[in-house]
Order: structure tokens, then C-alpha cells, then sequence
């Protein structure tokens, strides 16, 4: 984010909404810098489909991320914070596919989902610091449509 504005909504000083209907391609940012540096196509870069939440939903994973216990004496005050969770709701929620994503050489990964959440196989095979990156990337409504990818290059 730039001066709290997403780049792909900043276009010839005009704002565009977050369509919560539509469906984004994310790139991690390991892989933009292989695709920078020339080591890697994009047409061969793994990616991920996301589709934002909406603000209800974000609202809701939002309230799950803390829990606070108090004692009846007022002592033993406990406050958890919660983003695993909260990454794992969001990915749950907006992850809807990925393309280019192999478990080994010429073996693609194969997205599974049951009633539009991805098995938790999908989540596992996703490295950790990229699971936090899509995940940020839901929350935001940040990615490229697939017009977008195509006129990109």
C-alpha cells in the first residue's frame, strides 16, 4: 500500500471500488521479485485466486482475532490474540483457486473445495509466509483481475 491507497486503484487519478462479486489474481511477493528479475515467466509464476470479503465478513473475523478472560477478582486478566485464526477465517473465506502451484516438478498442486471453503489440505500446502500475504490480500481486496493480467504485460 502506498499513502494508504492500493496501488491497482490509483489509475490516471481515479478510485475504484472493491468488488467483493469478483475474483483477483494474487502474486506473492517472492514471486514478483523472481518475475522482476527475469528468473521467473509469468506465465509460469504461481498465483493465487482470491475474492475479497465483504465488509460483514471481514467484520467478523476481525472480532474473532482477540479473546479477553477476566477472574471474578479482577486479577487474572488474559488477553489472546489470535491471527493464526484469524489468517486461517480469512483464507477459508477468500481463497477460491491458484494455478502454476506444484507439490514437485510437473505435479500441480490440485485446489480442492468443499462448499466454497478450500480443504484444509490446500491451506497446509501453502507456505506459511505466503498464507499470510493472500490472506492480507482478501482483507484488502488487493490483486489483478484477469483483464488486468492480460493488459499487464
Amino acid at each position: 500500500m502506498e499513502g494508504g491507497i492500493i496501488e491497482r486503484e490509483k489509475f490516471m487519478n481515479k478510485f475504484f471500488a472493491i468488488d467483493p462479486n469478483k475474483q483477483y489474481r494474487v502474486y506473492p511477493k517472492e514471486v514478483m521479485a523472481a518475475i522482476d528479475k527475469g528468473e521467473l515467466e509469468k506465465d509460469d509464476a504461481p498465483y493465487f485466486i482470491i475474492q475479497p470479503m465483504t465488509a460483514s465478513r471481514a467484520a467478523k473475523v476481525e472480532d474473532n482475532l482477540s479473546e479477553t478472560k477476566l477472574s471474578s477478582q479482577g486479577q487474572d486478566n488474559t488477553m489472546l490474540l489470535k491471527s493464526g485464526t484469524s489468517v486461517l477465517d480469512t483464507l477459508n473465506s477468500g481463497l477460491k483457486g491458484w494455478g502454476n502451484f506444484y507439490v514437485s516438478p510437473g505435479q500441480e498442486a490440485v485446489f480442492r473445495e468443499n462448499n466454497g471453503t478450500p480443504k484444509p489440505e490446500c491451506i497446509d500446502a501453502i507456505p506459511s509466509p505466503w498464507r499470510r500475504e493472500i490472506a492480507n490480500a482478501i482483507q484488502e481486496g488487493k490483486g489483478m483481475t484477469e483483464h488486468e493480467v492480460k493488459n499487464s504485460d
